[in-house]
């Protein structure tokens, strides 16, 4: 059973940081990998310092109900060790005491109420703000902000904050940063103005420490519009001269290479993001309009065709997923094709090699190639963590993905969803719980998290609460996937006639409408009838659906796992292993 952290949320000693909020450790300001076993063990040690702790204390806490050896716990310690930088031989935090347990022998341990130190070399790029005339120069504004991140993404030297964690301080320019830096925990911030006057294009841009808000830097350029490219990339390498990174010959290329010359092409991708960041139908249907014509103006833009592969995996939930892949695939291919150093490119390929090919090691090649060319691509690191590592069962590297996309990109729904969910598949129910719950602080109106919330009520026997948390998810977006769920919920509450009312009007709308087909699998699982389960989910994967990809792991499909038809349904969805 895992241990409930009762005391303070974060821990320090020496150079070391436990966060028991982020689920995380850092050392020296950079984040170490450790499993969730591992990560209780430590904070438990923590709470019962200079106190040993039995051998069998620890068996009973976090391996209840599990026959195991103590090679089990010896692993997690070295774990452990290796994370905070301890040596067996010479305990500074962990001592053993042997053949009885360890004991915690941190002599600067203390309870931390403040914010974590901010790692050096870490940047928040925040949104520039549109200091025109006209709220039609918006997309400018926001989308060279997005480029600067993009353009700094690509440097391993340098942390940089996602775009979707930075954009949450949009019209919010009365933060200060030392305040940025407290909650964001970075060292540096890059504040800015975008005004566009005519065929002119000034921008003011200022780069301030944290510590002390004292300036490093600030220019201001008045250019032709023409010249957006040459200033985005201007600012990138005052940025990394004045954070004195120390980057190689690659590196120096990656900054000073350019996706297009073309800056009405370029100008039409940021109007694509633009409206493709609204995650809206309207706004999806201009994303593909404006990607479209970057392409026309510039055959050979790369990015433009990796944007076109994103609105088509936005486009796959509301369409069958099948049909929209095939086109995802062209423009991937292209992409990669025409530019085999983009990492969007690769991006792209994998998640077309994940979803539509249903090619697991390819999609991994392809999402590593990603992280590769751009250490700070928070969406590859968070993809290739759930829906490769994840998918598989390989828990311990699936969490140190996550991890890594959390600390890039802290303020993300999507991706502290992906971490809950994660500890949800590997059996961490009630830390998955504490997770959820941790979502819903930074937006309570997430249904996906209110979905897997459910699921996870469900697994620990709380079923009215895990109802009220699918009817949550449907008032906030009442689709069939939402509608399945809680007719998952209702049946297995023992609520048979309103799981069947559900389940009757999903097979109507399905007559006339897509309706992805495991919607009403998840149904018939709840309702025990495993025939119908199972010819519900063969319609899944055949339409490549993004729960089909999960069978093996979400413990939904517990039921159908004995089965014969169930490793038949591994094959149909390229899950075998």
């Amino acid at each position: 059973m895992a241990h409930k952290i009762t005391n303070a949320p974060r821990y320090e000693f020496d150079d070391v940081v436990v966060d028991s909020d982020g689920f995380r450790v850092l050392k020296g300001g950079e984040a170490r990998p450790l499993t969730p076993r591992a990560f209780d063990v430590l904070l438990f040690l923590i709470e019962q310092r200079n106190r040993v702790v039995e051998k069998r204390e620890l068996f009973d806490q976090f391996w209840s109900g599990s026959f195991v050896t103590d090679n089990a716990l010896t692993r997690v310690i070295k774990e452990i060790r290796q994370a905070i930088g301890d040596d067996a031989n010479a305990p500074r935090y962990i001592e053993t005491i042997p053949k009885r347990g360890y004991r915690f022998i941190g002599q600067t341990l203390a309870a931390a109420s403040h914010s974590l130190r901010a790692a050096a070399n870490s940047i928040a790029v925040m949104p520039l703000i549109n200091a025109g005339a006209s709220p039609d120069s918006e997309y400018l504004s926001d989308g060279i902000t997005a480029s600067i991140i993009n353009i700094l993404s690509q440097l391993s030297t340098v942390r940089v904050l996602a775009r979707s964690t930075v954009f949450s301080y949009k019209g919010r320019q009365d933060v200060a940063p030392q305040v940025i830096g407290k909650e964001l925990n970075v060292s540096t911030v890059l504040t800015g103005k975008v005004a566009q006057m005519s065929d002119k294009l000034v921008i003011s841009a200022e780069l301030v420490n944290t510590a002390d808000g004292t300036q490093r830097w600030g220019q201001q350029y008045t250019r032709e519009l023409s010249d957006v490219l040459d200033i985005q990339e201007e600012i990138s390498r005052e940025i990394s001269e004045n954070l004195q990174l120390k980057l190689s010959n690659k590196e120096h290329e990656q900054l000073e290479r350019r996706d297009t010359g073309d800056a009405e092409a370029y100008r039409l991708y940021l109007k694509g993001y633009y409206s493709l960041y609204k995650f809206t139908p309207e706004g999806l249907t201009r994303s593909f309009d404006y990607f479209n014509q970057a392409i026309e103006k510039d055959p050979n833009y790369a990015l433009a065709y990796a944007g076109l592969v994103e609105a088509y995996f936005n486009l796959s939930f509301i369409l069958s997923p099948a049909e929209v892949w095939t086109k995802a695939k062209e423009a991937a291919l292209k992409a990669l094709q025409l530019d085999g150093l983009l990492a969007e490119a690769h991006y792209a390929m994998a998640l077309v090699s994940l979803c539509y090919d249903r090619d697991l090691r390819t999609a991994e090649r392809e999402f590593k190639r990603a992280i590769e060319l751009k250490p700070n691509y928070s969406l590859a690191h968070d993809w290739y963590g759930l829906f490769v590592l994840g998918i598989c069962g390989r828990f311990d590297e699936a969490f140190a993905e996550l991890r890594k996309a959390q600390e890039l990109d802290p303020l993300s729904l999507a991706i502290n969803t992906d971490f809950a969910t994660c500890l949800y598949w590997s059996g961490q129910y009630a830390q998955a719980i504490e997770q959820f719950k941790k979502v819903f602080e930074l937006e309570s109106n997430f249904y996906v998290a209110h979905i897997f919330l459910g699921l996870a009520y469900v697994r620990i026997g709380h079923l009215p609460e895990a109802i009220d948390e699918f009817k949550m998810a449907q008032a906030q977006s009442n689709n069939p996937l939402t509608s399945g769920f809680l007719g998952y919920g209702l049946a297995m509450a023992g609520k048979e006639h309103e799981a069947r009312h559900i389940l009757d009007e999903l097979e109507q709308q399905a007559l006339s409408n897509y309706v992805p087909p495991d919607s009403l699998a998840v149904i018939y699982i709840g309702l025990g009838e495993k025939e119908q389960a199972f010819e519900w989910m063969r319609k899944a994967c055949d339409k490549r659906t993004i729960v089909s990809l999960t069978m093996r792991v979400d413990p939904v499909f517990e039921p159908l796992r004995g089965d014969r038809e169930f490793n038949d349904l591994l094959h149909r969805a390229g899950l075998e292993l």
